[in-house]
C-alpha cells in the first residue's frame, strides 16, 4: 500500500506502507472520536437536566458524528460546534496557551474523512501518514 506524507521541505513523498497497522490506528482514533462526542453530549445534557429517556433518544436519533456536533449541538447550545470551537481556541489563545482546538478539529475530520473511504470504498491508499 502507498501511503503519502508531506515532507518537512512541504513537498509529498509516497512510501509503500504494510497497511494493516496504520488502518487498525485510524479505527481506534475515529471510535475514540466518536466515543468522546457520546460522553461530552451526555454530560451536557445531563447539565441541562434533560431526562435519561430523551438523552438516549436524542443520541440514537443522532447516530451519526457528523449530525451529533452538527444539529444536535447547536439546538443543546444555540450555537454552531465550529463557532464554539473556534471560541474556545481564541480563549486559550488570550490566556497564552496556544492548543489550537480548530487545528485540532481540522486534523479530525481529515482522519474521519480516511476512515470512511476505506471502509465504504475500501480506498486504504486514501490515507495520509500526516493523519496517522
Amino acid at each position: 500500500m502507498e501511503l503519502s506524507r508531506t515532507a518537512r521541505t512541504g513537498q509529498r513523498v509516497i512510501e509503500e506502507k504494510e497497511p494493516r497497522h496504520y488502518v487498525g490506528i485510524v479505527l481506534l482514533f475515529c471510535t475514540l472520536v466518536e466515543c468522546w462526542m457520546d460522553q461530552f453530549l451526555s454530560s451536557l445534557m445531563i447539565s441541562r437536566d434533560l431526562p435519561e429517556q430523551i438523552t438516549a433518544r436524542l443520541l440514537s436519533d443522532n447516530w451519526r458524528l457528523s449530525d451529533r456536533q452538527g444539529k444536535l449541538f447547536k439546538t443543546l447550545t444555540g450555537e454552531a460546534f465550529g463557532h464554539a470551537i473556534k471560541e474556545l481556541s481564541e480563549t486559550k489563545r488570550r490566556r497564552g496557551h496556544d492548543l489550537d482546538y480548530e487545528a485540532i478539529w481540522r486534523f479530525v475530520q481529515d482522519v474521519l474523512k480516511g476512515r470512511n473511504k476505506v471502509i465504504h470504498e475500501g480506498a486504504v491508499q486514501s490515507l495520509s501518514e500526516d493523519d496517522i
